[in-house]
């Protein structure tokens, strides 16, 4: 598995443990469950993405003795999980002020 899918997954795991555990002690469970499903809509898409992006194998810019691999979907992989750790944070902390 590709390490910016791994970093993703940790990333967005940890967000939504954030959220599973203050929506379970101080709001409904449901809030909870929304959310890990959302989670697991994203992880699905981060490796959607992984599986079909292109790869391209160059020369690298500091040493051109190397082969460097770039892939073009690791800005939308990081957009979603940005979008969805920001989305987890604003809802732990209205769960958190709310109590």
């Amino acid at each position: 598995m590709a390490p910016h899918v791994i970093v993703s997954a940790i990333v967005s795991g940890l967000a939504t443990a954030l959220v599973v555990v203050l929506a379970v002690r101080y709001d409904e469970p449901r809030t909870a469950r929304n959310f890990a499903v959302a989670g697991a809509a994203v992880l699905a898409l981060v490796a959607t993405l992984a599986v079909t992006s292109n790869t391209l194998v160059r020369p690298c810019l500091d040493d051109p003795a190397r082969d460097c691999e770039y892939n073009d979907g690791v800005p939308s992989m990081a957009l979603l999980v940005g979008v969805y750790v920001i989305a987890c944070c604003v809802r732990a902390w209205f769960v958190y002020s709310e109590r």
